[in-house]
């Protein structure tokens, strides 16, 4: 009996390099992902996102990959610290018809985040919207 975890796993099918080059054929706009300068990811989540002062070190990598390698850089970026909790608890209050203090917690802490890296916070106002719209 196989692990009921891995079972319903979806699959994900990655596109050959010739579908890419279709692509990009296809979408003018679209930046080339199979020729010239080799690409460095960079994935940052959770503690690593989730200051102001953890956001200038980010910053410092980028620049100095930039200074010193000749590359493309695609920057992933995941969730602040809490945030996927907070959005799990968030839909259970709201399925419990408690007040959404998660959500407000959430709200709260990114603004506070756009505040620490010298953001006005109403650059915020359209994303927060359409969450409590949700």
């Amino acid at each position: 009996m196989g692990d009921a975890g891995t079972q319903n796993a979806p699959t994900i099918s990655l596109p050959r390099p010739e579908s890419l080059e279709r692509l990009q054929a296809e979408n003018t706009n679209m930046p080339s992902l199979t020729v010239g300068k080799p690409w460095v990811v960079l994935k940052f989540g959770g503690t690593s996102v989730s200051s102001g002062q953890t956001w200038k070190q980010i910053v410092a990598r980028v620049k100095e990959l930039r200074a010193t390698m000749d590359c493309k850089i695609f920057l992933v970026l995941s969730a602040l610290s809490q945030v996927t909790n907070r959005i799990e608890k968030s839909l259970q209050e709201a399925i419990e018809g408690k007040e959404l203090t998660s959500l407000q917690w959430i709200e709260e802490t990114h603004r506070r985040l756009a505040r620490e890296i010298g953001l006005d916070s109403s650059a915020l106002g359209n994303v927060l919207e359409c969450v409590r719209e949700m």
